[in-house]
């Protein structure tokens, strides 16, 4: 304890010699971060005056430490004096999206591009510019990027493509160190250097990485290892913490790897349900939100791969493209059989009627009537003359019955 925090004092009241045991609280006294048992010494010396005794102190600690046993120190409260005490509730951090002081994580299968989306929602708080282009950022602010994963040449690589450069002013800050989060002297160090920034938002990426579980299946191994993190969250800030799912579909947070534990102990989760790529060369994430403070929704979020800049694709473009890409497979569908029509009357040279075109083509007798209709109406064929006593109306040829058309191939092949 330094002298500054309690100084010994030689004199004592009321004029009584010098006891080289007595201490009184000095100027700079407080908590400040030194542990359980100092902060009871410095409280110890205010409880009891200006000076206090060895023997007086020792007596305050032993009290302290008996009632922390007994949980005298958690307060009871009735619910008013606990709404009372919470005050406003805080908005969210970015609306609709991800709540203020919450453990969430943003999981996905491997190279399903969860990093690229992290970085995404880290520039958008840090700017205090929408994410994915739609959802508001509520407190805008300084984040803290813990990169384990990836290597400084490529976090370099990406922010350089997302148009960072020497001299941004942008709060972003980065620790590309791998190191175990959860070991309590890390923890601290850590803490106290990004609670100096005042941060927003706090992106550990990875959690295989930062979390130091050696048994992902081991509930307790795990619960153990998510509470300091989860306090971290709930007194600095929010933490995105990024995860793998497993190989196997889930839902409901079933697809996260590890136990149940791992998705119980945090407050929600961006899960990425799959991936797409777009005939334009990006990317589409299709994601699914749960999670505390009446988050719930499903997301798709489009990543342009040259910028690594990601927005939302609207329901309505989403639609539309399902009614285009419907259109295009009954158009492809309806092309071979087109093609199965021609190479048939191809074959058969004058005698292509509709019954030697359905014993050709192996089509049913509906559907090659239809199509000829069709291919005649486009042009594709032509009816090129009528056999006389065409097909009986049983569909076999004979002298009897209707003249049959004879098709052949259409002037525009």
């Amino acid at each position: 304890m330094r002298e500054s925090e309690a100084v010994r004092d030689g004199s004592s009241p009321g004029g009584t010699p010098p006891d080289p045991q007595v201490w009184r609280g000095g100027v700079s006294a407080g908590p400040r971060d030194r542990g359980r048992g100092f902060v009871d010494v410095l409280h110890g010396i205010r409880e009891r005056g200006e000076y206090v005794t060895v023997d007086s102190l020792l007596d305050t600690f032993r009290r302290s430490r008996r009632s922390v046993e007994r949980g005298q120190d958690r307060a009871l409260r009735s619910v008013a004096q606990l709404i009372d005490d919470v005050g406003e509730l805080p908005p969210m951090l970015i609306e609709d999206f991800l709540p203020d002081r919450s453990l969430f994580l943003l999981a996905g299968k491997p190279k399903a591009g969860k990093s690229f989306l992290a970085l995404d929602i880290a520039d958008a708080v840090c700017q205090g510019s929408a994410v994915l282009g739609k959802y508001r950022v509520n407190r805008a602010g300084p984040v803290v990027y813990v990169g384990m994963e990836d290597g400084e040449i490529e976090i370099v690589k990406r922010l350089r493509q997302r148009g960072l450069c020497e001299g941004d002013k942008r709060r972003l800050y980065y620790i590309t160190d791998s190191f175990v989060l959860t070991d309590e002297e890390n923890l601290a160090e850590f803490r106290e250097e990004v609670e100096r920034l005042e941060p927003s938002l706090i992106v550990i990426d990875t959690a295989a990485e930062a979390l130091g579980i050696r048994d992902w299946l081991n509930r307790s191994e795990i619960i153990d290892k998510v509470a300091p993190i989860r306090r971290l969250a709930r007194e600095v800030c929010t933490v995105l913490l990024v995860a793998h799912n497993r190989k196997a579909e889930g839902d409901g947070g079933d697809e996260i790897a590890g136990s149940n534990a791992f998705a119980g102990a945090v407050d929600g989760w961006i899960s990425t349900q799959r991936v797409e790529r777009c005939a334009n060369g990006n990317r589409r994430m299709f994601l699914r939100i749960e999670g505390r403070g009446g988050v719930r929704g499903e997301i798709v979020a489009e990543m342009d791969t040259l910028t690594l800049g990601f927005s939302v694709v609207v329901p309505e473009q989403l639609e539309a493209e399902a009614r285009e890409s419907h259109g295009c497979a009954v158009s492809a569908a309806r092309k071979t059989r087109f093609e199965q029509v021609l190479r048939s009357i191809a074959a058969l040279g004058d005698g292509a009627t509709v019954t030697s075109i359905v014993s050709a083509s192996g089509l049913s007798r509906s559907t090659a009537v239809r199509l000829l209709a069709e291919m005649v109406k486009c042009g594709e064929v032509e009816v090129g003359g009528w056999r006389p006593g065409g097909e009986a109306k049983d569909g076999k040829d004979g002298r009897s019955g209707r003249p049959a058309p004879v098709y052949r191939i259409g002037d525009r092949f």
